[in-house]
């Protein structure tokens, strides 16, 4: 009778060949790019044209984030310091999603470091500022993650703010509101930049071809612009202190152009670009 050949095969049953033939794959995978596989800094990444994995751990790997504890308002201050883990170039960006960010953006050799900066100013409504961290090597690879840290106010004071609101008005039914501005300062400031962010309404954009007027120099004048885009005056707007100017925006809108939306007994919140560079949070209260 003849010897039977027999295959060895592991405790669960499969056969060592297939064992093997795993083992080898995960440890050669991520040589050609130099990934660090046991350290996670991604909320996504793509890697080899399509594959992709989703982790969430933020301890190096190809991204070495030293994130700042706090950043201080009212003073440009250290947001990350991103360090290229990998063995290849990565080109990184950084973008802030409060406050401006500066020296944001480097194409990296292996083991350098990018530190970026961000400014927040004293009146922005925020405890913590967040931003996203971007890698890309041309197609061969692609990493995103977003991380946080909080803003402290020890350097504000307790000063006003440099522009309050005054007197308010909504037009009902025809979508229009007015509110007065006033520069609360002891020298001039000048208004050039408008961002709304937010409303307890259901509108969603300023819509009409003269958007924003006033009785004074202040006008947005280039068409319908929707919450949350930051739009440049078409006229500037220098009040000395002390001074007022009022504001009429026309219409608030639903996304699409219509119909109107009634601001009566609404509020909305917006922002103030100064040309000294400073942003001033302002929210105006229709009344009822």
């Amino acid at each position: 009778m003849g010897r039977r050949r027999s295959r060895s095969r592991g405790s669960d049953g499969r056969s060592i060949w297939t064992v093997l033939g795993v083992v080898l794959l995960l440890v050669t995978a991520p040589v050609g790019f130099g990934l660090n596989t046991t350290t996670d800094a991604f909320t996504s990444l793509s890697a080899d044209r399509g594959s992709s994995v989703d982790v969430a751990d933020d301890t190096g790997s190809i991204f070495g984030l030293d994130v700042a504890p706090s950043v201080a308002a009212g003073t440009t201050d250290r947001l990350v310091t991103v360090t290229n883990n990998a063995g290849q170039t990565i080109n990184f960006t950084v973008a802030a999603h409060t406050g401006t960010v500066s020296n944001s953006q480097a194409t990296l050799q292996p083991k350098e470091s990018l530190v970026v900066s961000v400014d927040v100013a004293c009146s922005a409504r925020a405890d913590s500022v967040s931003f996203t961290v971007e890698g890309t090597a041309g197609d061969r690879f692609s990493g995103k993650t977003t991380r946080s840290t909080t803003i402290g106010t020890s350097n504000c004071g307790a000063g006003p703010a440099p522009i309050t609101s005054g007197d308010s008005s909504a037009g009902g039914s025809n979508g229009k509101g007015s509110f007065t501005l006033q520069n609360a300062k002891s020298t001039s400031l000048t208004i050039v930049a408008i961002n709304f962010t937010d409303t307890n309404s259901s509108a969603t954009k300023i819509s009409n071809s003269g958007a924003l007027t006033s009785n004074r120099s202040f006008e947005y004048s280039d068409g319908a612009f929707s919450f949350g885009t930051k739009v440049d005056l078409t006229t500037n707007q220098t009040l000395a202190p002390g001074e007022t100017v009022e504001v009429t925006a026309d219409k608030f809108r639903k996304q699409g152009g219509s119909p109107n939306v009634d601001m009566t007994g609404k509020y909305v919140e917006f922002v103030l670009y100064l040309s000294s560079g400073e942003q001033v949070t302002v929210r105006v209260t229709f009344p009822q």
